[in-house]
């Protein structure tokens, strides 16, 4: 929540353009669906300007395109929790708990906007609202939200089972169209044409002005009905709760050796940190193997949470020329476990 970690990249401004983009780690920015919305998504550093006293960065998103105000436009920026750390609410039963949101804001926009915690399969959600009185001036903002007591199916929350499927949603909404309207703010029963709806009618649409720019950081949410103090973790800590779901491993300095069977060269590489689910991995292609210089794509096998088999993919044949070890500094494996 204080927009630390941005392993993928940095504070280097990203496009998003009708897609769904990781830029900082734990956030997914949305702008999909035909709206035709860009967005340059930034992590920011510097205190005051980019980031309160007291908080070390945040997220800040300009618009560089603005959306065509289609009702199917999806604009939003959004964090989605793991079941395994939303059962204890008891969300979909008679015995949900209250839950707190806090967060500081900032925009160039004034106006009242909104946001929305949404079920884990997307069903349903409720929609909150939240008033920026001020441009481009830090705001902390407190809402509280009542949990969910209407009875649903353990799916809905992925209640009731030890997975580490979607649990919960935050929104915040950036200007959705009105498919993504719900007929009331905070009110779980309120209706909408896409049950994951982050707004209401009239809320600020900041995607429909070119230029305009929101930041958020210290964005906390947690059980019952009082905000507590924001909890400041070490950057260390950030960062191994971010690598349960994404990181990026160096393959620069890895030593693999010939598997005699196919002539291929494979070595174990462990993760950084046990991984939510079995990941998703992206290889990279190399350019050199020492010694030798020979080149090569890496692939991989038997992966599971807490590691995978890569096979270096170098096409040295000198039989003499084992082990062959990665000489570039460029090949960076990349492994994804995201919500």
């Amino acid at each position: 929540g204080e927009m630390k970690i941005s392993q993928r990249h940095g504070t280097t401004s990203t496009a998003v353009t009708n897609t769904n983009a990781r830029v900082l780690d734990q956030w997914l920015v949305g702008t999909t669906q035909g709206g035709g919305t860009s967005l340059n998504v930034q992590q920011r550093f510097g205190n005051p300007t980019d980031a309160p006293y007291g908080y070390a960065a945040s997220m800040k998103m300009t618009v560089a395109v603005a959306d065509d105000g289609g009702s199917n436009s999806f604009n939003v920026v959004q964090t989605r929790i793991e079941n395994l750390d939303t059962n204890y609410l008891a969300f979909g039963t008679s015995q949900a708990k209250t839950v707190t949101l806090q967060f500081y804001v900032k925009s160039s926009l004034t106006g009242t906007f909104g946001g929305s915690l949404v079920a884990g399969d997307f069903s349903k959600g409720y929609v909150f609202q939240y008033t920026i009185n001020s441009a481009n001036t830090w705001e902390k903002k407190i809402i509280t939200i009542p949990g969910d007591t209407n009875s649903t199916g353990d799916s809905v929350y992925n209640r009731g089972s030890a997975t580490s499927a979607r649990g919960l949603v935050l929104y915040f909404d950036l200007g959705s169209g009105s498919d993504s309207e719900k007929s009331a703010a905070n009110d779980w029963t309120a209706t909408a044409t896409w049950g994951y709806a982050a707004r209401i009618a009239g809320n600020v649409k900041l995607c429909a002005n070119a230029g305009a720019d929101w930041s958020m950081t210290g964005c906390q949410l947690e059980a019952g009905s009082q905000a507590t103090e924001f909890e400041h973790r070490s950057f260390g800590d950030e960062l191994l709760l971010c690598q349960r779901h994404y990181q990026h491993l160096s393959l620069h300095g890895l030593a693999a050796s010939k598997v005699p069977y196919d002539s291929t060269f494979r070595c174990y590489v462990p993760f950084k940190q046990t991984m939510r689910a079995i990941p998703t991995i992206t290889y990279p292609s190399i350019s050199n193997f020492q010694p030798g210089g020979a080149t090569g794509t890496a692939s991989g096998s038997n992966t599971t949470i807490d590691g995978t088999l890569v096979k270096t993919g170098s096409n040295e044949t000198n039989s003499n020329y084992i082990p062959n070890w990665v000489n570039d500094t460029s090949a960076i494996m990349k492994v994804s476990s995201e919500l």
